[in-house]
């Protein structure tokens, strides 16, 4: 019956080859079987026996046939429920799970109706749009096409595009209130959308996934990044101006300082002179600034307390600032100990406290003061450029006029300044931002316009004992020692000839480092001293100090450079030279630091 799907009739089995008696109904007689059978196959036989021979005719086999005929349809409804109930179950579990990615994805997620309308947000979105935990307040309410904050952006034009079956990728810059953002240093975050339509099974546009990746952190280290790169530019460049127009400077300076010891105050030139001079010295401040910003400047650290470098900064500057600036200092109580090179960080202080002043033409508060602090990775992720450690704060705020976030972007920049009438030289910040760099320190600024604003200088806080300050005011004397001058400017090394002549020193020259080392070699026990150019061909001057050393390790040498590239004036101080002299300079500049370096051991 199964396999033919044709019902049997047996009025008596005994006569029935085919028939195999089941052990359970040992008394079976007759039987009657009729396939059960749903759309062309056979599930099943519905099977009637008797204990009784001709128990069964064709009456009942029709009667038989509806049972079975039902019972068929029965077990299909039966399993075709079964079938919806398990896709059902997988329809959930599929919804679920799509639900789960949504909601756990870092990335903010909308899904809305064909009208822009939220059906599915995460908690990312929530926090975007500053509802953070209220899904009642978006789902079925919020609408990405003309609720803000997306009403005013790209977006909407986007959703249109989806709708027609695009997928759109796209950037927006988007408003945020502090309060509602990871990103409370910023009132602007950049999000790159990624929009694409989910279709129906009759190609049409149902619903729209919106999903934004938060690009703020990263262009914000993108354009820190440009920052750097550009101020290292500048101030490669900034560097090797100061390096030429400090040799030139050498020049004019010496020689008429020379000239001005030589004549009578009475002398009707000497007025001139001193004008020459004066003007002088003036563009070799400029250059000194300059030197600074690129980091090459002098360069003498000292275990110092900047409270005190305060203290003296103040004392400079406070005749320059009127009354109606009220000037408040909150310094620490402790000492607050440093590696710096004092006359560095004082003008520091120097200029950004004049910044503050031309900040308050009318008036305001002066606040500077000072701390001890530690800068957690926490800090440094939101400040590029600063490290963690231990540092000492210096901190410098105005009641002033603000600054925009452009004009904040380039007030580091050699050149540039805001003050009308061409008042500034614009290297005063320019030369914070070096002499920081250059101790490893860290400057931050804080500004909002018609607030005020506050310059945080971040030095690495030191454990050494704090030295002594002494301060040089013996007079100047001459000698009649044997100096070797290695320089490889011609006007420089005839001018420290003649310098060197007039305060009654023997002198012998060389124009580069291998041809003075030559002439050390064979005289070093008539040579008192060694003024030696950083930059020179040949042999520069750390590589001819080094072999010096190895003829004389008691040789003792003085350093003069306008700017090194190849190296730090301090490194070569810390293998041994005695002292530094920064062209240009005077013939009084250069006597008085020969006696200080003759006199040391």
């Amino acid at each position: 019956c199964f396999l033919t799907k044709e019902p049997f009739l047996v009025v008596d089995v005994s006569k029935e080859p085919k028939f195999f008696p089941v052990k359970s109904l040992p008394e079976t007689k007759s039987e009657l079987a009729l396939p059960l059978t749903t759309r062309g196959t056979t599930i099943g036989v519905l099977d009637v026996q008797n204990n009784t021979t001709n128990s069964f005719n064709e009456e009942d086999l029709l009667t038989l046939q509806v049972l079975a005929e039902q019972i068929s349809v029965a077990v299909e409804n039966a399993q075709l429920y079964e079938k919806i109930k398990h896709s059902l179950d997988e329809v959930r579990k599929s919804q679920a799970f799509f639900a789960k990615i949504v909601l756990e994805s870092p990335l903010a997620t909308f899904i809305t109706d064909s009208e822009g309308v939220c059906i599915l947000v995460n908690q990312s979105a929530l926090y975007l749009i500053g509802v953070n935990n209220h899904y009642n307040e978006v789902i079925g309410k919020y609408n990405l096409l003309t609720d803000p904050p997306f009403a005013n952006t790209p977006l909407p034009e986007a959703i249109r595009k989806v709708l027609k079956g695009e997928v759109v990728n796209l950037t927006v810059d988007l408003l945020i209130e502090a309060q509602t953002t990871k990103h409370p240093k910023y009132d602007m975050a950049t999000l790159k959308a990624t929009l694409f339509p989910l279709v129906d099974d009759f190609g049409k546009v149902g619903n729209i996934v919106v999903k934004f990746e938060d690009l703020t952190e990263k262009k914000v280290l993108e354009d820190a990044l440009q920052q750097a790169q550009k101020m290292e530019s500048i101030g490669t460049l900034a560097g090797g101006i100061a390096h030429d127009f400090n040799n030139i400077l050498g020049g004019v300076l010496g020689y008429t300082s020379f000239i001005k010891n030589q004549m009578s105050k009475s002398d009707p030139l000497y007025r001139y002179i001193n004008i020459i001079e004066s003007s002088a010295r003036r563009a070799a401040d400029l250059t000194q600034q300059l030197l600074a910003f690129a980091r090459g400047g002098k360069y003498r650290v000292q275990t110092l307390n900047i409270n005190n470098l305060i203290k003296e900064a103040i004392e400079l500057v406070e005749s320059t600032i009127p009354s109606s600036i009220k000037l408040k200092l909150a310094v620490a109580t402790e000492a607050l100990v440093v590696e710096v090179d004092g006359g560095q960080i004082i003008q520091t202080i120097v200029n950004m406290c004049i910044n503050a002043r031309d900040a308050m033409p009318d008036g305001g508060l002066l606040n500077i003061s000072t701390s001890r602090v530690t800068l957690d990775e926490q800090f440094t992720y939101a400040h590029p450029g600063s490290k963690v450690g231990n540092y000492v704060l210096l901190r410098v705020s105005d009641t002033g006029t603000g600054m925009t976030e452009e004009t904040k972007h380039r007030i580091f920049e050699p050149f540039f300044t805001t003050k009308k009438d061409r008042k500034g030289t614009g290297l005063g910040l320019a030369m914070v931002y070096g002499i920081i760099k250059n101790h490893n320190g860290y400057v931050d600024v804080e500004s909002e316009i018609g607030v005020g604003t506050t310059f945080s200088i971040y030095l690495p806080a030191s454990n050494k004992q704090l030295e002594d300050v002494k301060r040089n005011t013996g007079n100047l004397k001459e000698g009649n020692e044997t100096i070797l001058v290695a320089e490889d400017e011609d006007i420089m090394r005839e001018l420290l000839i003649e310098m060197l002549d007039s305060g009654g020193y023997q002198v012998i020259s060389a124009e580069n480092g291998q041809e003075a080392l030559n002439i050390y070699h064979e005289r070093f026990d008539q040579i008192d001293l060694v003024i030696l150019d950083i930059d020179m061909p040949e042999l520069n001057g750390k590589e001819a100090f080094q072999r010096f050393k190895e003829i004389n390790p008691g040789v003792k040498v003085l350093l003069s450079s306008g700017y090194s590239q190849d190296g730090h004036p301090q490194d070569i101080l810390n293998e041994g030279v005695l002292g530094f002299l920064q062209k240009p300079y005077g013939v009084n500049d250069l006597l008085d630091k020969i006696r200080t370096v003759m006199h040391s051991n």
